[in-house]
């Protein structure tokens, strides 16, 4: 059994925006030989990668259209076509911006992003079988998923510049509208929580559980991983 942990993402933690998927695998390094890997083992993967695609689907009770989803295979990557509506998401490398991972065309709603963002994760996972990638968990809260890398049990209280306090924490909520959270911040143990929903940090786990505004607080997730082991891997 190989034992799994969080990967360090150079650049910035993955996370949904609204209207968009942020994923980035890394430095361009790694990016190269992730790509090559993915395009040599195109079709193996993509029947992989389809087994996955229709177990989130039904994970998390996503309506399609008859015949769907199907694939196709691209110069560089696999196209996932999970419903009518020109609705579909590029896995590899032609997925948009240089480095990013996964794509997404008329994806409107949050579970059809998780749908995505959960494929990119599983394909970095199958990539390096040593990797937990963060995730969107299949429980009645969709929880997102974030294992910490280096293996750290909880985030850094300081890191350079970086100061997790509550006018840090504050801003960031402040920018995605979700209100002022209160901190508890104990050796071990780390709570961050407002009536929009809580993320907990413990065990080398971040969890956040929202009650509204998923995208919102996966942003807020990347940025607090991001700024915390910015400078440390």
């Amino acid at each position: 059994m190989v034992k799994k942990q969080g990967a360090f993402f150079e650049l910035e933690w993955p996370h949904l925006n609204p209207g968009a998927i942020y994923y980035f695998l890394g430095n361009k390094e790694a990016q190269k030989e992730q790509n090559k890997f993915l395009i040599d083992n195109r079709k193996e993967l993509a029947s992989k990668l389809m087994v996955e695609v229709k177990k989130e689907i039904d994970f998390f009770d996503s309506k399609t259209s008859e015949h769907y989803p199907y694939l196709q295979e691209s110069e560089k990557g696999i196209i996932f076509h999970i419903n009518n509506g020109g609705k579909y998401f590029k896995l590899g490398q032609d997925s948009g911006m240089d480095g990013q991972i996964v794509s997404g065309h008329n994806l409107d709603y949050f579970i059809e992003n998780a749908i995505a963002f959960n494929s990119a994760s599983k394909l970095v996972e199958i990539i390096n079988p040593k990797i937990d990638a963060p995730k969107i968990l299949h429980d009645e809260n969709n929880t997102l998923y974030y294992p910490l890398p280096n293996g750290r049990e909880i985030l850094p209280i300081k890191n350079g510049s970086f100061n997790l306090k509550k006018e840090f924490v504050q801003n960031i909520y402040n920018l995605v509208k979700l209100g002022g959270p209160t901190l508890i911040l104990e050796n071990g143990y780390q709570k961050i929580e407002n009536k929009n929903g809580k993320i907990l940090i413990e065990k080398g786990l971040l969890k956040a559980i929202p009650k509204r505004g998923h995208k919102e607080f996966s942003w807020i997730c990347s940025k607090l991983i991001t700024f915390s082991f910015t400078d440390m891997e």
